[in-house]
């Protein structure tokens, strides 16, 4: 499901998909690497139920004046470290139900199962696990998903 515990309609995932496809062309045309979409977005939505495009596209803009005005970086910077690490901790439990809830509906089949306990046991594993192990790859922030796909598939 999407925010809200409602689906999105086409014309909303359509919207999104041309309005991700612009902003990498926009951001192509300054020499910037493509952008990535990220899951904090359902952490945030289901933190704050707030879905209104003006609240994001002021978002968005602030973030911009933050990057191009150094001065007003550097007042951002003054949020404190713990009011900062409290919000990301919402926002990734916020991330971890939607995916249990997501396992949930559709299901826990032994695949889905397997899946998903391999995914969090191998993801916290200690270091001594994973020594003995016949196949390590990187993780997702170092082309991880890249590695399996040119070693076992092409």
């Amino acid at each position: 499901s999407g925010g809200m515990d409602r689906l999105p309609t086409d014309q909303e995932l359509n919207g999104g998909i041309i309005g991700y496809g612009i902003s990498n062309i926009v951001s192509a045309c300054f020499g910037c690497p493509p952008t990535a979409t990220y899951s904090q977005n359902v952490g945030i939505v289901g933190s704050t139920k707030v879905v209104a495009r003006k609240v994001f596209s002021l978002s968005a803009f602030i973030l911009l004046i933050a990057g191009l005005i150094p001065k007003f970086s550097a007042l951002l910077r003054t949020i404190p470290q713990c009011v900062l690490g409290g919000a990301v901790a919402s926002v990734f439990a916020g991330i971890a139900m939607t995916g249990i809830k997501l396992l949930v509906s559709e299901g826990m089949s032994t695949r889905n199962t397997t899946v998903a306990g391999l995914s969090v046991a191998m993801g916290n594993a200690k270091e001594s696990i994973k020594e003995i192990s016949d196949i390590i790859v990187s993780d997702n922030d170092h082309d991880g998903c890249a590695e399996v796909i040119e070693k076992y598939l092409l």
